[in-house]
């Protein structure tokens, strides 16, 4: 299926994608030379969905989602995956994720929540689409955290809490090669 967001395509799959076991999944991760758009992990439900407010009024991580972001990491290294740069929503849920997955992560406010400031929602999803197409270098992987919204605006992919969605740019379109769960990071960090 194709999608056309402004002038940029996106292929998109929602039920014919590669199963997440899968190695070929994990020969792309290995490999780099893509990008891995990923759900904020589980989060406790309270507070509010908005960036601009303080830290201790947002929507944060769980312990569970805090054990999927170590097994994001985990994952990571157990299968020699390079992260590059790492870009995450200001949603402190994201950043968090970001920080225990890889010790770091850049604020970048294209990854906003869609269903935040709607005035700048059509520039959000163009720029969401262009940055599933953009070219990674081979070895290195692209990491995004951001929100369910925006995943299935660039991607066409839905995805639970914690999973991801793995994608190839060539520039001016984004082929998706897969979908990731929590259950994936755990059982690969785990892996020896």
């Amino acid at each position: 299926m194709e999608i056309t967001l402004g002038r940029r395509a996106v292929l998109a799959s929602s039920t014919s994608a590669p199963s997440a076991s899968t190695p070929s999944l994990q020969a792309a991760l290995r490999a780099g030379g893509v990008t891995l758009y990923l759900r904020h992990p589980a989060t406790d439900r309270g507070g509010v969905d908005d960036a601009h407010s303080p830290r201790e009024q947002q929507r944060l991580l769980s312990p569970e989602g805090e054990q999927q972001a170590r097994d994001l990491g985990g994952a990571f290294e157990r299968l020699g995956a390079t992260p590059g740069r790492v870009l995450t929503s200001p949603s402190w849920r994201c950043r968090d994720a970001a920080t225990l997955a890889f010790g770091r992560g850049e604020v970048d406010w294209g990854l906003q929540a869609l269903l935040q400031d709607t005035d700048t929602r059509p520039e959000r999803e163009r720029y969401g689409a262009a940055m599933v197409a953009t070219v990674v270098p081979d070895g290195q992987v692209t990491v995004l955290i951001g929100h369910s919204s925006n995943i299935v605006a660039a991607t066409g992919v839905s995805l639970p809490e914690g999973g991801g969605v793995l994608v190839r740019g060539d520039g001016e379109r984004a082929q998706v090669l897969g979908a990731l769960t929590p259950t994936d990071w755990a059982v690969w960090a785990s892996e020896g």
